[in-house]
Parts: structure tokens; C-alpha cells; sequence
């Protein structure tokens, strides 16, 4: 059995195939959220006609993938994200092909994990990226186990889709930079001017330049398919300034949100809500209806009040991002309430967001009837009741394993210490940057938990046999 494990690759792919044939009788063809609906409809658009409300980089692969032959053509997000998924967990336990029962074990341990296996139902761009990140991560692995070049090349492209999944992906990506640098100069090219002038400063040019090369691919889809940029950062901007409003019980708006009558570019799901009413939104009453601690979609979309509307020109964001810079300096408290408000929902207290949608088949926000959404088999909504639907619970994981994999560090393999970076990066953007506490900003952090937990069975099984 080890023989048949060690030489045969046709089994990695049978693996692939078996996990890909599983999430496919669970969950096929998935559940989209209209952000996913949004880079779908975006994918026919003629170029420069984009907006990058929603990464561009999507709609360029939806144009590729409307000519998916198996209907319904927008499923073609779901076998994607699937095979990113089974071939991450395939290559991270491939070094472990010559103990079968491990090599099993792993298999079950990272791919079948309740909380990671579900969020293969979903649709969502944060879907993509966690699992073209475990792609990517199990290609360095076979990078750093086996000194296979091509492993190492290949986890770039797949660093440079991640990029182009999510605005915020390179806080997740920059360690796993980091790390390849390291395989780089220590299994695939220990000759390099790298290795002989191990200078810090070399380093991190070198991670540099690599981020730039791997961000180039989002930033010319970006440059090529998006004539005027629609600003995503500004719905962080007035989310903060209306909570600060709120809580100060003084407007901090700029005055171009007074315009109100000027209609935007973005259109459909974007338009604001009440845009009919002949009404200044910047009042205190209103900012009050608009204002929710967990969701920047009510100042634009959902509830009560008149929403505001999306800003279109570089000087209105620019008045916008100025006041956010003033309000921020003259009012840091008001600031890091809100703040707070928003990350203690986002870990759960209390939860607003389930860990995923179509749970329930009552869920105002979907329709069942269409062949997108297809509602999650009835295991996941007790899942979704228990700690492994609560944000807290993975953010403790992270700082426990964090805590291990840092204090002894000559037990745990670096791989480790990457893995708790990019987790923890990537937390603090959301921390920062983001306007939403909806649990699917965890699904990395999900998967992440996974690989820690895998990794450290098999540290702890390696120092036994050693024992």
C-alpha cells in the first residue's frame, strides 16, 4: 500500500475527483450572494463599463466561464472553488504518502471538516479566496518538502488570484510572500545573491517584488475593464463618520451627500434606498435610522431612513476621505467605539450574520426558485447554532495556536508561524477596513484553523516516531 501511495500519482487526482463528487452531491451548484450575482452580470459587459465595487478581476474570469456547457452557467464558480479546495488539501498531504493511514486521515481532517467543507456551498468572493489560498499554500508545501519548482511557480499564480478575489487579500497574502522567499533561498535556489547577501533589507525587496508580481494580474484587469473606479473604500469612510455622528450627536458628513438628487453610476442592488424622497439625509434623525453597529448596508440599501448615495467623482470621495481623516484625529474614542462595536459583532456577541446563507428556506434575502441557490443540507443550520458558527471561537483558536507555534518555536515547523501571520493580518484589515461583521469574512480564517490543527497532529506524530 505504501508503494502504490509513493509512485502513483493517479490517486492525488482520484482523491481530487472524490472530493469534488462529494461537495457536489451536498451542495451543488451552490448559493450566490449578490455580490458574486454583481461580477457575474459584470462579466458581460462590454470593457471599460466595469466597476470595481466588486473586485474586476471576478468579472474577468466570468467572462471565461459564460461559456460554461453544464447549466446553470454561473456554477462554474462552485467546481472552481471546489477543485481550488480538494487540490489544496491533495497537495498539503501529499507528503505524507507513505503513511497511508495519515495520508487518509489528513484527507478527512482538512477536507471533510464540518465548518470548511461547508462554505463550499457558497458562492462568495471570500469563497474563492480561502480556497485558492489552501491551493496555494499545499503548492508550497510540495515547494518545501520536495524542492519541486514548478510547486513554487505555481503557488504565485494562485497568490495572484487571491489578490484579485478580495480588496483586502494582501494582508493574508504578504506572509505566504514571506515564506515563499524563504523556500526560494534555502530548498529551490541556495546560490542565489539572496542566499550569499542575506541582508534584511534584500529581503523584503524581495517580497516587494514579488507582491508587485503578483498583483499585476488584478491591476491590469483592474486598468483594462474599469474606465472610472467607484471607490470601495468610501462605504468604510461613511460608515465610521455616521456611527461618529450618532454617537456624538453632530453631523461629521461632508456636504456633497447633500446633493442627493444627482443619481449615481451604480445602478440596480446599488441604488440607494428612498432616492425618490426630495429629503437632505445628512440630519441627525435620519443619520440615526441609518446608523447599525454591524452593517454599513443600512446607510445605503436595507431599513429605515434615506440612504445615502454612492459617490462618483475623485473630489467628492477626496472631500469624504478628508473629513474621515479630520473626524478620526479630533475624535479617536467616538472612533474606536465604533469600531468596536462592529469587530464584537463580527466575533459574535451577538451574532448577527449566520456562517452561511441559504440556511433557512424562509431567508427573505434569497430565492429558491431560481437554479443559483439551493439550500444547505439541514446538519449545517444546528452547525451554524454551535461555537463552530461563531467568529470568537476561531479568533481563539488562532491566538492559542499563535501562542504555541511562536513560544516554541523549535517544535512546530515555520510553515506554522506563516500560517498564524496570515490569519492574524488578515483579521486586523477587517478590523480596520471593513464597513460589515458577516461571518463569511472568516471562511480563510475557517480553513486556516484546519491547516494548524493538521499540521500540529503531524508535528506531534513526527516527534513520536523520533520518541
Amino acid at each position: 500500500m505504501q508503494r502504490v501511495l509513493r509512485h502513483v500519482p493517479l490517486l492525488q487526482v482520484l482523491l481530487v475527483a472524490v472530493g469534488l463528487g462529494l461537495s457536489g452531491l451536498m451542495f451543488f451548484p451552490g448559493c450566490v450572494d449578490g455580490d458574486t450575482l454583481t461580477s457575474w452580470l459584470d462579466g458581460g459587459r462590454p470593457w471599460g463599463e466595469v466597476h470595481d465595487w466588486q473586485p474586476p478581476f471576478i468579472a474577468f474570469l466570468a467572462r471565461f466561464f459564460r461559456f460554461w456547457p453544464f447549466p446553470p452557467a454561473i456554477s462554474s464558480f462552485f467546481w472552481m472553488t471546489n477543485l481550488f479546495y480538494w487540490s489544496g488539501v491533495v497537495l498539503t498531504i501529499r507528503r505524507l504518502r507513505g503513511r497511508p493511514a495519515l495520508w487518509l486521515l489528513g484527507f478527512v481532517i482538512l477536507g471533510l471538516f464540518p465548518s470548511s467543507f461547508a462554505i463550499l456551498s457558497q458562492l462568495f468572493k471570500d469563497t474563492m479566496l480561502a480556497t485558492v489560498l489552501l491551493l496555494a499554500y499545499g503548492l508550497l508545501v510540495v515547494a518545501e518538502t520536495e524542492g519541486r519548482r514548478w510547486a513554487w511557480w505555481s503557488a504565485l499564480v494562485g497568490l495572484a488570484f487571491a489578490i484579485g478575489f478580495r480588496h483586502n487579500a494582501v494582508f493574508a497574502v504578504l506572509p505566504l510572500l514571506v515564506w515563499m522567499i524563504q523556500i526560494g533561498r534555502t530548498r529551490l535556489a541556495p546560490k542565489t545573491f539572496a542566499h550569499r547577501c542575506p541582508d534584511r533589507w534584500r529581503q523584503g525587496l524581495a517580497v516587494l517584488l514579488l507582491l508587485a508580481l503578483v498583483a499585476s494580474p488584478a491591476g491590469l484587469v483592474k486598468r483594462v475593464s474599469v474606465a472610472q473606479s467607484s471607490y470601495p473604500i468610501q462605504q468604510v469612510w461613511a460608515f465610521d463618520l455616521v456611527g461618529i455622528s450618532v454617537k456624538a450627536n453632530q453631523v461629521y458628513l461632508p456636504d456633497v451627500y447633500q446633493d442627493y438628487q444627482e443619481p449615481s453610476r451604480l445602478k440596480g442592488f446599488y441604488q440607494p434606498k428612498a432616492s425618490d424622497l426630495n429629503e437632505n439625509p445628512l440630519t441627525l434623525d435620519n443619520l440615526r435610522k441609518l446608523y447599525t453597529p454591524w452593517s454599513v448596508n443600512n446607510v445605503y440599501i436595507f431599513g429605515e431612513g434615506k440612504g445615502l448615495k454612492y459617490l462618483d467623482e475623485p473630489q467628492e470621495v477626496a472631500a469624504l476621505r478628508n473629513a474621515w481623516l479630520s473626524t478620526l484625529l479630533h475624535h479617536p474614542l467616538y472612533y474606536l467605539q465604533v469600531r468596536f462595536d462592529l469587530i464584537r459583532h463580527w466575533l459574535g456577541f451577538p451574532r448577527i450574520f449566520e456562517a452561511q446563507a441559504c440556511l433557512r428556506a424562509e431567508d427573505p434575502m434569497l430565492d429558491f426558485t431560481v437554479p443559483t441557490n439551493r439550500q444547505v443540507p439541514g446538519f449545517y443550520r444546528f452547525l451554524d447554532r454551535t461555537v463552530f458558527g461563531q467568529g470568537w471561537f476561531y479568533s481563539l483558536v488562532l491566538v492559542v495556536a499563535s501562542g504555541l507555534f511562536w513560544l516554541q518555536q523549535q517544535r512546530w515547523p515555520d510553515r506554522c508561524r506563516y500560517l498564524t501571520l496570515s490569519g492574524g493580518l488578515y483579521i486586523l484589515s477587517f478590523g480596520i477596513f471593513s464597513g460589515s461583521s458577516e461571518f463569511r469574512f472568516f471562511y480563510w480564517i475557517v480553513v486556516l484553523c484546519g491547516l494548524m490543527g493538521f499540521e500540529a497532529l503531524v508535528a506531534r506524530t513526527d516527534t513520536a516516531g523520533r520518541g
